[in-house]
């Protein structure tokens, strides 16, 4: 494999089906996260042609013993189309129920100092449904409890006015922004210095100096 690999004219795709040929029994997972960064807004398809020649092989082999996992929030559009019956897509909308929620709270929680290891199930589970179960918003508020140790997580929860604690929406929203790609940063840039809904005629406009050319019609559905 090493030497297919330092051929300079071998293909992702003779290295993939090698590498399926020399894996062993059992199943061998890889895990790529935020995928939309190497995948073209536009096109919808991958920045990166070499990863996707080897995921084509992948799926042209249909072996079941490799498996790809993909975050994204954009699908790679010709992909999709490959094989698609050995293919599977998720739609996640919604965050974590318990006991996931319970049991990410009490991991984080590994000493013991912040009182999520032996706090009531029942107290965990509204935890996990103020922040809707989405993992980052627990890590926030576990980040919270850590920061602010007079603060207690009854405390948090006892605040009604609010679904979220103001931080862990804080950290929710910048945290989605940066996962954008750079045409989605400039949208909601601009939709962020308007004071009322725009079309996407005015962003085109708006953002022409710019960004010559631009259509934010399918940057505004994805958003």
């Amino acid at each position: 494999l090493q030497q297919l690999a330092s051929q300079p004219n071998a293909s992702s795709y003779d290295i993939m089906q090698s590498l399926l040929e020399a894996l062993p029994q059992g199943r061998t997972i890889v895990f790529l996260d935020n995928v939309q960064h190497i995948i073209d807004a536009e096109t919808r398809n991958f920045i990166d042609q070499e990863l996707e020649k080897a995921l084509r092989a992948l799926l042209d082999d249909g072996r079941s013993h490799l498996k790809f996992i993909l975050t994204t929030h954009v699908a790679p559009k010709a992909l999709t189309l490959v094989h698609p019956a050995r293919q599977r897509s998720l739609h996640i909308q919604e965050g974590l129920e318990p006991p996931y929620t319970v049991n990410i709270l009490r991991q984080m929680d590994a000493d013991g100092t912040v009182g999520l290891r032996t706090a009531p199930d029942a107290l965990l589970e509204e935890a996990g449904e103020r922040t809707r179960g989405f993992p980052r918003a627990l890590e926030a508020l576990y980040a919270i409890l850590s920061a602010d140790r007079e603060t207690t997580l009854e405390e948090i929860l006892a605040d009604t006015r609010r679904l979220l604690p103001e931080h862990v929406l804080e950290v929710l929203a910048g945290e989605a922004f940066t996962r954008l790609d750079s045409l989605g940063k400039r949208v909601v840039q601009a939709l962020a210095i308007m004071d009322t809904p725009i079309s996407p005629i005015a962003i085109n406009y708006l953002l022409e100096p710019y960004l010559p050319g631009l259509d934010s019609e399918p940057i505004l559905k994805r958003l």
